[in-house]
């Protein structure tokens, strides 16, 4: 009877699973509630659904989740972790660290709860609390290639260039296992050496890297360029189909009464720099880089959080109804408050997020008196940097492994914005990358009153040690803002020339001709 209880419970918890990697963690979710009521002591049924309510999101549900869990096993160092991690992904960082470091006092020879540590501490700035949990990790595990790596970054962090460079070539001849540390620390070899201004090697590091990722992840990589360029495709055709008319057909239906701001533009362009100047306005909060919009968007219309193609046609989005668009924006709002941990009623939401760029025609079909705050910066330095980036294989990010599809995805991207803009130009503001940084207060400024707000002078004030960012960039970011960023393309026309040709339609629309 115990192995076919057993049994039941396996079958349940694989389809949950498979409902919450398809998109549909809310049917994972009723099914778990079910199987728990059958089994309440299941503890594996209760890790399954503290995940599946995190991805709806429902923090505080999974909170609950996790309390139990903790409740009955307060000392178990898998539940710990579990937890931390949990709690990690729901950008609860500060609570995730507390639980590392309650792992790390009932379990000091936890070498993985040591490492997570590090990792909170070294992304929000503290990089001496990092050292010190690193080592511990390394004294218990000196063979942790992904230890090995973070070390790697950390001593790039302090700016301990040498040694970073001749850490990560031991590493990288050790003869790793770890496919994933094998191209992060490719990755940044090649940025310690940029940073060293050892310009034409870090190039040849790069490519090298981006030829050894095409090598270890072959299926990965071509199931994400099929499905990359299938959304592309579609996103094309929605663009097209874009006309004054039809937006202005849009805003006299009324789709819903929420109408929210964002921040968008091409990855790499500049939006980190902005927001983090942007967050610190007292009556602005910044949601960055979360998928709600998208999300809700999805799931009002399809109920799951997976896209369909009839979604970017825009005869289907016309025959929309206004319901449709009610839920879409409470559900929204719900969702970025869940990731923003705080009530965001009296003041302006900012949804940081560049990805929204080639969202936009579906956007303004669910919100179409939407305001974009869009970054702009020489297509050049973008397309380096994305091909720069320790990116995963990800279907949004596959193409940055190669220089000529990194300069088509740009193009595809800001072309939905170019046709946008020339549609609705009262509803959009360009802030170029170049001058915030050379003028700061002069165009946040300039932003904060397009987003309808009274300018603070705490807007331009530092970082302050802490603040989390999300977005990869978030190393920069810690950064008193800095010009040494502009024209970085020259160091590269070796590896862009080939394929500059590619962006000379968009370098002329934004003025970089």
């Amino acid at each position: 009877m115990a192995t076919e209880e057993a049994e039941q419970i396996s079958r349940k918890l694989e389809k949950a699973n498979e409902l919450r990697l398809s998109g549909n963690p809310i049917k994972a979710v009723t099914l778990l509630q079910n199987a728990r009521k059958r089994w309440p002591k299941n503890a594996n049924i209760l890790t399954d659904l503290a995940t599946c309510y995190a991805c709806i999101p429902e923090f505080k549900k999974a909170e609950k989740c996790l309390h139990q869990l903790l409740e009955r096993f307060p000392k178990n160092k898998e539940v710990l972790l579990f937890a931390a991690e949990l709690q990690s992904s729901m950008r609860q960082l500060n609570t995730s660290l507390a639980t590392y470091e309650q792992a790390t006092k009932l379990h000091p020879d936890s070498a993985p709860a040591w490492m997570k540590a590090a990792e909170i501490h070294e992304r929000q700035n503290r990089l001496e609390d990092s050292r010190e949990c690193l080592e511990r990790a390394l004294q218990l595990d000196p063979k942790s290639e992904m230890a090995r790596f973070q070390e790697a970054v950390l001593l790039t962090r302090e700016k301990r260039f040498e040694e970073a460079s001749q850490s990560l070539c031991d590493l990288l001849q050790s003869g790793l296992n770890d496919r994933e540390v094998h191209w992060k620390a490719g990755h940044q070899l090649a940025m310690v050496m940029d940073k060293m201004g050892e310009f034409e090697s870090a190039a040849q590091v790069w490519l090298a890297s981006k030829e050894g990722m095409e090598a270890n992840y072959a299926p990965e990589i071509k199931k994400a360029r099929e499905e990359f360029e299938k959304k592309a495709s579609l996103i094309r055709k929605l663009t097209t189909e874009l006309t004054s008319a039809r937006l202005e057909s849009w805003k006299a239906q009324g789709a819903g009464s929420l109408q929210p701001r964002i921040l968008a533009g091409h990855p790499r362009s500049g939006t980190t720099l902005l927001e983090t100047m942007l967050d610190r306005h007292s009556m602005l909060v910044s949601l960055e880089e979360t998928t709600c919009m998208e999300n809700e968007i999805f799931h009002a219309v399809f109920g799951s959080h997976a896209a369909e193609t009839e979604l970017f046609d825009a005869r289907f989005l016309d025959r929309l109804s206004s319901f449709t668009f009610r839920q879409a924006g409470k559900h929204y709002q719900k969702s970025a408050r869940q990731f923003l941990g705080k009530q965001s009623e009296d003041v302006t939401l900012l949804d940081k997020n560049p990805m929204l760029t080639h969202f936009l025609g579906v956007a303004l079909r669910f919100f179409p008196e939407l305001k974009s705050l869009v970054m702009i910066r020489d297509p050049r330095d973008v397309c380096l940097s994305c091909f720069q980036q320790g990116v995963g294989v990800v279907t949004t990010n596959v193409p940055w492994l190669r220089v000529e599809d990194t300069m088509k995805a740009y193009r595809d991207i800001m072309g939905v914005w170019i046709k946008v803009r020339d549609l609705i130009p009262e509803q959009g503001l360009e802030v170029r990358y170049e001058d915030l940084v050379k003028n700061p207060e002069t165009e946040a400024r300039k932003a904060v009153e397009f987003l309808g707000l009274s300018w603070e002078e705490q807007t331009l004030e530092p970082q302050q040690e802490g603040r989390t960012i999300f977005s990869p960039t978030y190393a920069d970011a810690a950064k008193p803002v800095y010009q040494s960023a502009v024209r970085r393309w020259d160091n590269y026309e070796n590896i862009l020339g080939p394929h500059l040709p590619l962006l000379h339609d968009a370098m002329r629309e934004f003025g970089y001709s």
